[in-house]
């Protein structure tokens, strides 16, 4: 049961990143080829320091994460997910293991840089409002963004306290995203994707939270809170919420 549920959610979730994002099925090798693109000017497997070298490569990466996604998506409709596990879990290291290694080399980059003002007494407000800082939040982000979704989609090919990491860690990304005065679409997706996290980790009275907010939510597009109404009334049913659902 649990494994149709799971199905059922993911299947759900690819429209819900909305239409400019879709991206139709790809193969394993298409996706490994992406990767490859996106990294072959990458020494010994390190980033690039260069900031605008680096954002090409996150965005080549981000397609390939799309891709990912839309092949999980169609491996999880045709019930093959167990018997493509094998080449699937090879897209997903493929694609998130260069993602890791950026956002930990942008994190570091600004630990380093917080670190050296901290030492010499500096000011920590202009650190952060200065453009080389800026610039590595907005390349870290950049790169969240789509580990958050890739680690989500991957937790679907674990067990156990694998699969609970990978969750966990999604669920963080996301809430990375939400905050703020101003309601953006990025940070309506991103309590979407918290909401659903927390669906799979059992947590349902967080889940039913975010899930009922982004159903009722009239700024998000139609078909986004048509799948979170989906996936309230499958939370609401496994909280033993009946009279709700």
């Amino acid at each position: 049961k649990r494994k149709v549920r799971g199905a059922l959610i993911f299947a759900f979730l690819v429209a819900a990143l909305g239409a400019p994002r879709v991206v139709a099925a790809q193969s394993v090798a298409d996706i490994q080829a992406e990767v490859r693109r996106a990294t072959s000017a990458w020494h010994g497997g390190e980033p690039p320091a260069d900031s605008a070298a680096l954002s090409a490569a996150i965005e080549q990466l981000g397609q390939a994460a799309l891709k990912f996604i839309a092949v999980m998506d169609r491996s999880l409709q045709s019930g093959s997910d167990s018997r493509e596990r094998p080449a699937l879990l090879e897209a997903y290291r493929a694609v998130s293991q260069p993602l890791e290694a950026v956002y930990e080399k942008t994190g570091g980059q600004l630990e380093r840089m917080v670190r050296k003002i901290i030492e010499e007494d500096g000011d920590l407000e202009a650190l952060y409002e200065s453009p080389e800082y800026r610039q590595g939040q907005a390349l870290g982000a950049q790169a969240l963004y789509y580990l958050n979704w890739v680690r989500f989609y991957g937790a679907r090919l674990f067990e156990g306290s694998q699969r609970r990491a990978l969750l966990e860690k999604a669920a963080s990304g996301f809430s990375s995203f939400l905050g703020g005065e101003k309601s953006t679409d990025l940070q309506r997706e991103s309590l979407f994707g918290r909401g659903l996290c927390a669906l799979e980790l059992g947590e349902f009275e967080a889940a039913i939270e975010d899930l009922q907010a982004v159903a009722e939510d009239p700024q998000n597009p139609p078909d986004r809170r048509h799948k979170a109404r989906l996936a309230l009334l499958d939370g609401l049913v496994r909280h033993g919420r009946y009279a709700e659902a």
